[in-house]
């Protein structure tokens, strides 16, 4: 498993004030906490009343190898991968 530096969720407390340590516990927590204040839809708005999709013109966008290659170049080599997971110094 790889790591992000990060150390996960610290210690929290249950109803009654107490540390919680375990993992499966702080979820179950966590998943009370969220329960707790969800709201059910109202269904005031409705799928029908939103507007319709809007058909607008994107200008092109270009990209000259030039400004490709200065933007690479600006990669902190030794940065985390990005969404796609590759590591700036792939590039």
């Amino acid at each position: 498993m790889k790591s992000n530096g990060s150390n996960g969720i610290g210690p929290l407390r249950d109803s009654d004030g107490k540390l919680v340590y375990a993992d499966d516990q702080k979820a179950a927590l966590l998943n009370e906490y969220f329960s707790s204040i969800y709201t059910e839809d109202n269904g005031i708005i409705s799928l029908d009343s939103l507007p319709e999709k809007v058909d607008g013109d994107m200008p092109p966008a270009f990209f000259t190898p030039y400004m490709v290659n200065k933007y690479i170049r600006k990669l902190k080599i030794k940065g985390s991968g990005g969404p796609d997971g590759l590591p700036a110094i792939f590039f």
